[in-house]
């Protein structure tokens, strides 16, 4: 359970890296996200963060300190993610997101608003040839597709 977990945290760095921009773009892939903007890499952060803060508590019981598992329980810190996870299901604050994904905000943010500009697609496109390239270019083009509609059903 915590490898999955885990690999959903991975996601959602992989995500807001910057390398990967067209779910920007894209629909929630939660339809219960009411967010006019698509959230879900940082969701995916919280509970990955969440699953990391309560590993202590588990190791506790496994090893059957009941007193130290309540008290890992009580430690304020461990809840901090959920108002996060929470607040994604309707909104983001872009001061709370990186800097690609606040200048893209700041130039609409909406799913008709290119997530790179052409500055950034120029320099991409003069790195030397390779894979990490390769994958930034599809998710160039991806993004260009879901913004002129050309993906919508």
């Amino acid at each position: 359970m915590y490898g999955v977990l885990g690999l959903m945290a991975g996601m959602g760095v992989r995500a807001l890296s910057g390398r990967r921009r067209a779910w920007a773009v894209k629909p929630p892939y939660n339809y219960t996200q009411v967010s006019s903007r698509n959230s879900w890499p940082f969701m995916m952060i919280g509970i990955g963060a969440v699953a990391v803060l309560s590993l202590p508590a588990i190791y506790f019981e496994g090893v059957g300190n009941e007193e130290m598992r309540q008290l890992w329980w009580n430690l304020p810190f461990i809840w901090l993610p959920l108002p996060f996870i929470a607040l994604s299901f309707f909104w983001w604050p872009a001061k709370l997101a990186p800097r690609w994904y606040r200048e893209w905000v700041a130039r609409g943010g909406t799913r008709d608003v290119m997530p790179w500009t052409e500055e950034e697609i120029r320099a991409i496109r003069q790195e030397p040839p390779g894979r990490r390239r390769e994958r930034t270019l599809k998710d160039i083009e991806k993004s260009r597709e879901l913004v002129s509609g050309e993906d919508r059903p």
